[in-house]
């Protein structure tokens, strides 16, 4: 096809592109009409070629000249590359390169953004003592307590050394017979570590191997036993909160026993404690013979110059001694 050589014819053709562009891209024109409209634009180009001569002397003229630079204004170097490449073989190419012609910034095809698929969050292991009622049924739960102190808890360090003395035991078992015991899990609750066996044969060895331990308290020592979860007190959370300057806990049982008749705070167990400026809060695990004296008062027993208010829990029906 023979090419446009004038600047006029060149912008012509460009502008035609860029009109069948747009029109193939709203729907109103279909490839084939794009083509036969650009067939139709070539056989005019080739007619103007053919007057390129008597042209050429007017376009150098002065009469001429204000038209041509307006239109080279009007005329991008990227719309004459556009019109040099000639027709394109489809449709939605000659889109992209009208709309780079004409400047319009070209719009994305897709449909809307397809909902994102939510983020399971990680499965959390099963929460501590999960296993520990199926054992109390089948009488294979222990708790470690201190030997003829039912109310004497252990502190963590005291729990620390059993776990590792317990582990050097299993090793050597392991030395001994090639087989050791084995457990559903172990931990602390109400401050009391319990260990869940997994038959009769692990709560035995357990058994013993605890009683033959002694831990170090502050200044005497401290024998170890293996009781049942049932042979264990029942203690009842009881919560108090003291105004004014922190007395802290051993003041604390020091006034309100002597102070108050029938409440047993050597079988207090501390739980939690927080300070403030302003006074102090402490949760206590007492046993069912202190809350009955409180329970006399109005829960209201005397303390220092004052009462103080007790919000102690209920005892379940039937429950006695069991599980802490």
């Amino acid at each position: 096809m023979t090419q446009p050589t004038s600047h006029r014819e060149k912008w012509r053709v460009a502008h035609k592109a860029t009109k069948d562009a747009e029109r193939c891209k709203h729907g109103t024109l279909n490839p084939a009409a794009a083509t036969a409209g650009r067939s139709s634009t070539d056989d005019r180009m080739d007619v103007a070629q053919s007057s390129a001569s008597e042209t050429d002397s007017i376009d150098a003229g002065s009469t001429a000249q204000g038209s041509l630079d307006e239109d080279i204004l009007h005329f991008s170097p990227s719309q004459e590359m556009g019109a040099e490449a000639g027709p394109s073989s489809s449709c939605s190419a000659r889109v992209t390169a009208g709309s780079a012609a004409a400047g319009f910034k070209r719009q994305t095809e897709g449909g809307p953004t397809p909902p994102q698929a939510a983020k399971r969050k990680p499965k959390r292991g099963p929460s501590l003592g999960h296993t520990f009622k199926q054992a109390q049924e089948e009488d294979l739960l222990g708790v470690v307590m201190i030997k003829d102190h039912p109310y004497t808890t252990l502190v963590r360090a005291h729990v620390d050394w059993i776990r590792s003395q317990l582990l050097v035991k299993l090793e050597e078992a392991i030395d001994a017979s090639g087989t050791a015991p084995t457990f559903q899990e172990s931990g602390v609750r109400q401050n009391r570590f319990h260990l869940s066996c997994t038959d009769r044969e692990s709560y035995a060895w357990l058994h013993a191997t605890i009683g033959s331990m002694v831990a170090q308290g502050e200044g005497h020592e401290l024998p170890l036993q293996l009781v049942p979860a049932l042979e264990v007190p029942k203690l009842l959370r009881a919560e108090v909160y003291i105004s004014g300057p922190p007395p802290g806990a051993p003041k604390f049982l020091k006034l309100v026993q002597a102070q108050n008749k029938g409440l047993h705070t050597e079988r207090w167990v501390l739980r939690h404690q927080q300070t403030t400026n302003r006074g102090q809060l402490m949760i206590w695990g007492i046993n069912e013979e202190s809350r009955s004296a409180l329970q006399a008062v109005n829960f209201q027993p005397h303390f220092g110059l004052g009462r103080v208010t007790f919000s102690v829990a209920r005892p379940q029906s039937g429950s006695g001694a069991g599980p802490t």
